[in-house]
C-alpha cells in the first residue's frame, strides 16, 4: 500500500511536486506533534498542547498506517508541497465545546479555522462522482446467498457506469482521461487531476488575487457538482427503475475524500478495485480473494491517475466550454482566457458591490428614508421601506441561515450526520423521512443544499417560498417576480426584518434602465407594509396583453399609499386617482386600519374614507 499511496498521494505537475491529503478510516485529519515533544517556540502559546498539519500519507506513511484501523481514504485535492508539509498550527481540546480549537496568528485568538487548504491553496483536483447503492441494495450486493442466485442487480449498476463514463465523455472528447473504481458500496467515475491543472497554471500566470483565485475554484466545483446534477437526472429518466437503487453524491469540495484502490470498505470485507471505463465488469473483490495481480492492477491504476499526460491537459479546454460557456468566447476560446474573463467579471462584481455597501453605510448615516436596526422607519411607521435594492439584499445577508431554515424548511435538525463546523445537515419539508444526509445548511455561504435534487442551491427568500408554496425547489434558484414572492414571505410570513423595496423615479432596473415612476408592485408591497390595506384585500387583475397583476383594492388606500411614501420622503411620481385626495398623516390612517380590524376586509371602512370613494365616483 505504501507505494501505491506515494504515487495516488503525490502528483508532478511540470517539475511541481504536488501533494494531496491522507485521512485513515475517514476521521483523522492531521499529523500532530504533542507539547511532550520539542516544538518550535514560534508556535507555542500558553495554552497549545499540540501543533498539527494535515496529514499527507506520501510523507507521513509510518503514522498513517498505524492510526489506520480499517479504510484507507485520501484526498481528491492536490496542494503544493509547501503548503502542505509547513501548515503546522498550535492546537488544543477544549472540553466545554468537545471540539479542536486552533490558533490564529494574526488576530491571536482561538477558533475553528483549521489548516487544512481552502479552495484558494488548491493547485489541482480530481473531478469525480461518488455513486452509492442504497443501503437494501448494498446489502444485496454483499449477501452470498443473493450473489449465488443471481438476485443483485448488476446489469442497472453496469448501465449507470456506462451512462456516467459516457456523459464525463462530453466533457473531455477523450474516453482515456476517464477512471473508474468499485467502491464496494456503489462506483466512483474520476477525472484525473492533471485535466484541471491548466485553469491552476492560469491563475498562476495571471497572478490572480487569493480571493479570486479562492471564487473561481470554488465556481469550478460548483458548476461541475450542478453538472453531476443533470447527469444524475439524465439517468433516472432513461432508467426509471434505478430511482430507488442508487444514488449520486455529486458533493466535490475543498477537501473531498475517496477510498483508494485496495482499500477496505469501512462495512463490508471487499476492497475497492479499478474497473474498465469502456466495458465494466461490476464484481465484488472479497478481501481473501486479493493477489499479486490485484495489487499490481491497482499500482498502475494509481500511476497513470496522477501522471501528467498531454492528452490529460488538453481535455480542460472541453471543460472550459461547457462548465464556463459565458466566459470562454471571451479571450478565444482558451483556458487561459476563460479564467481571465471570468476573474475580471468577479472582480468588477466585487469592486460593484464594495462600492454599493460603502454608499449603503454613507446612507445610513445620512439618509432618513432608510430603515434602522429596529425596522421602523424614522418616521414612525411600523414596517419598513427602501428605494435602495441593496438594502434589502444587506438585510437577506444578514439574516441567520439556521433561523430562517428552521421556520421554513427544516423538519429536524440531523446533527449525527459530520460535515465540519460550517454545516448542518437536516431532515426537510419535501422528505421528512429522508435519512437527512443529502440537505445541509451552508452556514457560512448562506443557503441550503439538496444533494439529492442536482445540488440545488436553495437560497432565503426560495426557503421561503417552498414554505409557503410547496416543493418547488428543483427549478433552481429564485428570480424575478418569484424572488420578491420569497422576500415577502420572508417577511409578512415569517417576521424577518427585510424592509419591501419600493423603487423610486430615477432607479435603475436590473436591465439597466431607469424607472419613471414607481411601479404598481411596489406600490402593492408598500401598501401592506404600511398597513394601509392587508395583502387579501389586493384586487387581481389582468392587462390587455392578457397577463395578471395586482392593484390596490380602492382609490383611497392608493391615495393613503401615495402619502405614505411622501412621509419617507420615496419619489413615486405618482399622481392621485380621482379628486378624492386625504391629507391624514400615515399614523393616522394606520391607526384608522387597526380599528376597523375586526370587520371583514373593505367591507366597513371609515366613514371618511367611504367620503373619499364617494367623491371619487362623483368626479369631486
Amino acid at each position: 500500500m505504501r507505494e501505491l499511496f506515494e504515487e495516488l498521494g503525490s502528483y508532478e505537475a511540470k517539475g511541481e511536486l504536488l501533494l494531496a491529503g491522507a485521512v485513515p478510516d475517514h476521521r483523522h485529519w492531521y499529523r500532530k506533534k504533542t507539547s511532550d515533544e520539542a516544538l518550535p517556540a514560534e508556535l507555542q502559546t500558553s495554552d497549545t498542547t499540540f501543533i498539527g498539519r494535515p496529514m499527507c500519507a506520501t510523507v507521513d506513511w509510518p503514522e498513517y498506517n498505524e492510526r489506520l484501523t480499517r479504510s484507507y481514504y485520501t484526498t481528491t485535492t492536490y496542494t503544493s508541497a509547501s503548503f502542505l508539509l509547513d501548515a503546522w498550527t498550535p492546537g488544543r481540546w477544549n472540553n466545554e465545546t468537545e471540539q479542536t480549537e486552533w490558533f490564529d496568528g494574526a488576530s491571536e485568538t482561538w477558533g475553528t479555522n483549521n489548516p487544512l487548504p481552502g479552495y484558494a491553496d488548491i493547485e489541482a483536483l480530481s473531478l469525480f462522482v461518488d455513486v452509492d447503492l442504497n443501503d437494501e441494495v448494498k446489502a444485496s450486493r454483499h449477501d452470498d446467498q443473493a450473489v449465488t442466485t443471481d438476485s443483485f442487480d448488476r446489469s442497472t449498476v453496469e448501465t449507470a457506469i456506462e451512462f456516467t463514463v459516457d456523459r464525463f465523455t462530453t466533457l473531455t472528447d477523450e474516453r482515456g482521461c476517464i477512471f473508474c473504481l468499485d467502491s464496494g458500496g456503489g462506483f466512483y467515475v474520476m477525472l484525473p487531476p492533471a485535466v484541471t491543472r491548466p485553469f491552476f497554471d492560469a491563475l498562476d500566470s495571471l497572478a490572480v488575487r487569493p480571493e479570486s483565485r479562492g471564487a473561481f475554484v470554488d465556481d469550478l466545483v460548483t458548476r461541475f457538482n450542478q453538472w453531476l446534477g443533470e447527469v444524475e437526472a439524465g439517468f433516472l429518466e432513461s432508467t426509471p427503475s434505478a430511482v430507488d437503487m442508487l444514488k449520486f453524491d455529486a458533493v466535490n469540495n475543498k477537501n473531498r475524500q475517496f477510498k483508494p484502490p485496495l482499500s477496505v470498505h469501512t462495512t463490508y470485507d471487499v476492497v475497492v478495485h479499478p474497473l474498465s471505463p469502456s466495458s465494466p465488469r461490476y464484481a465484488r473483490l472479497p478481501l481473501q480473494d486479493v493477489t499479486a495481480e490485484h495489487i499490481d492492477a491497482a499500482r498502475r491504476w494509481a500511476a497513470t491517475f496522477t501522471a501528467d499526460r498531454e492528452e490529460f491537459r488538453a481535455a480542460a479546454r472541453r471543460l472550459a466550454a461547457l462548465l464556463f460557456p459565458e466566459a470562454y468566447t471571451v479571450r478565444g476560446e482558451t483556458v487561459q482566457g476563460t479564467v481571465q474573463a471570468w476573474v475580471n467579471a468577479h472582480e468588477e462584481a466585487v469592486t460593484e458591490k464594495r462600492q454599493a455597501t460603502e454608499e449603503a453605510t454613507l446612507r445610513r448615516q445620512t439618509d432618513p428614508r432608510v430603515f434602522d436596526e429596529t425596522g421602523d422607519s424614522p418616521s414612525g411607521i411600523p414596517g419598513s421601506v427602501t428605494p435602495y435594492f441593496h438594502e434589502v439584499e444587506k438585510a437577506i445577508d444578514d439574516l441567520d441561515t439556521e433561523a430562517v431554515a428552521e421556520a421554513t424548511i427544516v423538519t429536524a435538525w440531523n446533527d449525527n450526520k459530520g460535515g465540519g463546523s460550517d454545516k448542518r445537515h437536516f431532515y426537510p419539508v419535501w422528505g421528512p423521512d429522508s435519512n437527512g444526509s443529502a440537505t445541509f445548511v451552508n452556514l457560512a455561504g448562506g443557503f441550503a443544499i439538496d444533494t439529492g435534487a442536482g445540488n440545488a442551491l436553495i437560497g432565503k427568500p426560495k426557503m421561503a417560498l417552498i414554505a409557503v408554496e410547496g416543493d418547488s425547489y428543483h427549478g433552481g434558484a429564485a428570480s424575478g417576480a418569484d424572488w420578491r414572492r420569497g422576500v415577502q414571505y420572508l417577511r409578512e410570513v415569517f417576521g424577518f426584518d427585510v424592509p419591501a423595496h419600493v423603487p423610486e423615479r430615477g432607479t435603475k432596473k436590473p436591465d439597466g434602465t431607469i424607472y419613471e415612476r414607481t411601479p404598481l408592485w411596489a406600490l402593492c408591497d408598500a401598501a401592506v407594509t404600511f398597513g394601509t390595506c392587508s395583502r387579501d384585500d389586493l384586487i387581481e387583475k389582468t392587462s390587455e396583453d392578457g397577463a395578471t397583476y395586482w392593484d390596490l383594492p380602492a382609490p383611497w388606500v392608493y391615495n393613503a399609499t401615495l402619502e405614505a411614501l411622501d412621509e419617507v420622503s420615496i419619489d413615486h411620481n405618482r399622481q392621485r386617482r380621482g379628486t378624492g385626495t386625504t391629507k391624514r398623516s400615515p399614523r393616522r390612517i394606520l391607526e384608522q386600519t387597526r380599528s376597523t380590524s375586526d370587520s371583514p376586509a373593505g367591507e366597513t371602512p371609515p366613514d371618511e374614507w367611504v367620503d373619499d370613494v364617494l367623491l371619487d365616483l362623483l368626479g369631486g
